[in-house]
């Protein structure tokens, strides 16, 4: 995996609550900051491809 290094600027209540949860997975910030990014991405390429997939569902009966 290619490292691509950027700033943030985080409100406190997601810092605290990003640190926390590093700390309680013994991992970096960076590590869940990327797993919550790629999460939400997922998530959007799943939104995008459900009316695909119901189209494709409904046209096959």
């Amino acid at each position: 995996m290619k490292r691509i290094g950027f700033m943030t600027r985080l409100t406190p209540e997601n810092h605290k609550w990003l640190e926390g949860r590093a700390r309680e997975e013994d991992r970096s910030m960076t590590y869940v900051l990327d797993r919550v990014v790629s999460h939400a991405r997922e998530s959007d390429q799943a939104k995008e491809n459900a009316p695909e997939a119901a189209t494709s569902d409904a046209s096959m009966q």
